[in-house]
């Protein structure tokens, strides 16, 4: 469903190898500043396509990577060039939500979508509290290991969530958890 737990903790115990940071761990993603679409995705993905093509650039040039893009994303398709890099979803005029429901017609929609509305690495510093509530309640051993953590020395940082500490989440998650519901 989400991250599993042991390439969690890899990605969080990598330490970078220079800058005001060297020696340290890096721990958890910053908001906005993630590093797990790079190290995680696209890294993984350029060493696949190097080594199927090695160094026959005749093949390289005729890779093609199909990426899940829908056309209501502009932002995430804008540097495609339609030859390497191609969205069907854009190609097709398909939005998340047609694309949602094509997946939902064909028994292809993740399970992580029936308790939240967005997939992603467990320890996202981007979900919401309510999201990341949800997540607590469902995962708690998973919970837990961000606790534990949290209490790694020598990280590059602590904030969790936008600055705050997986304990100050925590407390969030406590309040948003006690809100009355009236519908």
């Amino acid at each position: 469903m989400w991250l599993k737990q042991s390439a969690t903790i890899s990605i969080f115990s990598q330490t970078p190898w220079g800058g005001e940071y060297a020696g340290k761990i890096y721990g958890f993603p910053i908001g906005g500043k993630c590093f797990i679409n790079r190290d995680c995705k696209v890294t993984p993905i350029r060493r696949y396509l190097a080594e199927i093509a090695g160094s026959n650039r005749k093949i390289r040039k005729r890779i093609v990577q199909y990426i899940g893009i829908a056309i209501d994303e502009p932002d995430r398709y804008e540097d495609f060039d339609g030859k390497h890099k191609v969205s069907l979803l854009v190609k097709y005029g398909y939005t998340e939500a047609m694309a949602r429901e094509k997946c939902k017609e064909y028994g292809l929609l993740s399970p992580v979508y029936e308790i939240s509305h967005r997939g992603g690495c467990w320890f996202c510093p981007n979900c919401k509290i309510p999201t990341l509530s949800r997540f607590r309640k469902v995962h708690p051993e998973l919970w837990e290991e961000l606790r534990k953590l949290s209490k790694t020395p020598n990280l590059c940082s602590y904030g969790f969530k936008y600055g705050k500490t997986v304990q100050e989440v925590d407390e969030l998650l406590d309040w948003e958890d006690r809100q009355l519901t009236l519908f």
